[in-house]
């Protein structure tokens, strides 16, 4: 018995390549419907560079920590260390593409307009959640949702304001 044909040729590819799309849907094919209910949920964040933390990732989803720990053991979401979490922007494409959770805009704007009040004179920690604030501003405005606009707008005025970034609101 001859050797197989692709074993004499180690340059050829023994299967299709690894694209990072084929890796994403492999990954996501091993997650339950909860697990994906999250990575979707967690499109309304802003990808890498922008960070965000567990708490932030189970107010915007509704899940519970036993989900996350199985969407992080997959693979979808990147730890960057001291408790900040990002999508890559290749999984962030494709988790806006997953069935939208309901109303994760409008969880993302309660969570970021709570916490202000939750991290009184903290003005560094709250720095590394600036783009979430900015983002739910933004999603609430672009859905008409006013309310949630102002609400993250009032309780985020005092740092925009101490950080000297009035324009970026």
């Amino acid at each position: 018995g001859g050797r197989p044909a692709l074993a004499a040729q180690p340059s050829l590819p023994i299967e299709a390549p690894m694209t990072l799309r084929r890796v994403i849907a492999l990954s996501d094919a091993g997650l339950s419907g909860a697990s994906r209910g999250i990575l979707g949920a967690l499109a309304v964040f802003p990808p890498k560079p922008n960070s965000f933390d567990e708490a932030a990732a189970l107010a915007v989803s509704a899940a519970d920590a036993q989900e996350w720990d199985a969407l992080l053991d997959a693979g979808m979401v990147e730890s960057l260390g001291g408790g900040r979490y990002t999508l890559h922007p290749s999984i962030a494409d494709y988790a806006a593409t997953l069935p939208q959770m309901e109303c994760p805009a409008h969880r993302l704007a309660d969570w970021a307009a709570s916490l202000p009040a939750a991290r009184s004179g903290y003005w560094a920690e709250l720095g590394a959640d600036e783009s979430n604030a900015l983002t739910a501003m933004q999603l609430a405005h672009e859905s008409g949702q006013g309310d949630d606009h102002l609400r993250v707008l009032d309780a985020w005025f005092d740092y925009f304001e101490a950080a000297g970034r009035l324009d970026a609101i």
